[in-house]
């Protein structure tokens, strides 16, 4: 009877046990939107591909380590982007014989931050699927270049591609960078560049630090 009356306490101890350690992890867990944009805030490690709509990206290409972050205002911000690959995406001759100047300027430009805007989110089950804004601000180094670019990135964007898997804390992000515009320094003049006629798509993986 003794014995039977130990098995029972035992087992009620257990019961309590991780019914208190459920309803911590269930409280610990985020819930809303609001919960889930904080705890998505901080450093990410992880892999950056890309193709133009002419070629397929190789193996090679989905393996470059990079790294980001997001910052309490939920912006992604990739501190050393590598623009040289939107060179990629350019005509290499502007008229008969002559290289093109935009696919000269992208080849000579060093890595620099690029930030992208989340626009809009919504949780379904363990996710949070990511909206981001359709322009970006690339503010490059180029010898010789008295303009800025901004990037135009196309506004219908795969279903399911860029989300937050919140269990994983890991983001997937896949954007279209369909133009881009010459953004003259003195005047604000904007000129579409003609020469970027192949889109190229990045694909990006990262996991929260």
């Amino acid at each position: 009877m003794k014995t039977a009356i130990m098995a029972l306490c035992t087992f009620a101890m257990l019961a309590v046990t991780a019914s208190c350690s459920s309803d911590k992890n269930e409280a610990d867990y985020p819930k809303t939107t609001e919960q889930v944009l904080n705890h998505m805030v901080g450093e990410y490690k992880g892999t950056l591909g890309f193709s133009t709509t002419t070629e397929t990206a190789t193996d090679g290409a989905f393996g470059q380590q990079i790294s980001w972050k997001i910052d309490k205002n939920h912006n992604i911000i990739i501190e050393k982007f590598p623009y040289v690959t939107l060179a990629n995406g350019v005509s290499k001759q502007g008229v008969v014989g002559k290289m093109s100047v935009l696919f000269q300027t992208l080849l000579d430009v060093k890595d620099a931050p690029l930030y992208i805007v989340m626009a809009g989110s919504n949780i379904s089950d363990n996710r949070m699927s990511l909206k981001i804004d359709p322009l970006f601000y690339a503010p490059l180094s180029a010898p010789n270049a008295d303009y800025e670019i901004v990037g135009s990135i196309k506004k219908v964007q795969p279903m399911f591609t860029n989300y937050y898997n919140i269990k994983e804390s890991k983001i997937n992000l896949e954007f279209t960078i369909e133009g881009l515009i010459k953004v003259h320094k003195k005047g604000g003049v904007k000129e579409w560049q003609k020469d970027f006629d192949k889109p190229i798509t990045y694909y990006l993986t990262a996991t929260k630090k």
